[in-house]
């Protein structure tokens, strides 16, 4: 009985095939990840509201000082990569440059998003949401520190602004993407 191996061209037929189907599956791959990206930005978003609100509801203290003006949000139209968490600690609104927190900034975390997803179509060029103890609504306020009941926020890809997600909350607690 003779062994035989593969021939050439049939070495080449399959490596040319495998070549093939990576190429396929690689671009496939990179729409779906911006996607991912989108999904996860957006849900992390939410998840940090929910968050603010338990600490609020929970009256949890942020540096040793019980937080009198809740935990909230910051978001700015104009800087539409990044939105701050904060601590309210004065009852005065969110100062970053207070140090009303035993000697610290408000700031409890700066949250950069992915490079390739933005915050856009702000309902107000200045958005604060935050929750005071023990209430689980939202106070929610523009660029004048005016109360509005609701508000939205898009998160969306840089690369192709025609692929979003709206965060939409309100008043009474509500936050969901649409």
């Amino acid at each position: 009985m003779k062994n035989r191996g593969f021939t050439l061209l049939e070495l080449l037929i399959c490596v040319t095939v495998i070549i093939i189907l990576s190429a396929v599956s690689f671009f496939g791959y990179n729409g779906k990840r911006d996607t991912l990206a989108l999904n996860r930005e957006a849900s992390s978003l939410i998840a940090n509201m929910e968050s603010m609100r338990e600490k609020a509801m929970a009256s949890q203290y942020y540096n040793g000082v019980l937080s009198k003006g809740g935990y909230g949000l910051y978001f700015q139209e104009a800087h539409p990569n990044y939105y701050t968490i904060f601590a309210d600690c004065d009852g005065l609104g969110f100062d970053d440059a207070a140090n009303s927190c035993n000697n610290k900034s408000e700031t409890i975390n700066t949250v950069m998003l992915d490079n390739r997803i933005k915050l856009s179509d702000f309902s107000s060029p200045q958005i604060t949401v935050y929750y005071k103890f023990p209430f689980p609504n939202a106070v929610i306020e523009d660029v004048n520190n005016i109360a509005t009941t609701s508000a939205s926020i898009n998160v969306e890809l840089k690369n192709d602004p025609g692929k979003y997600k709206t965060i939409k909350f309100n008043s009474a607690g509500l936050i969901y993407a649409e």
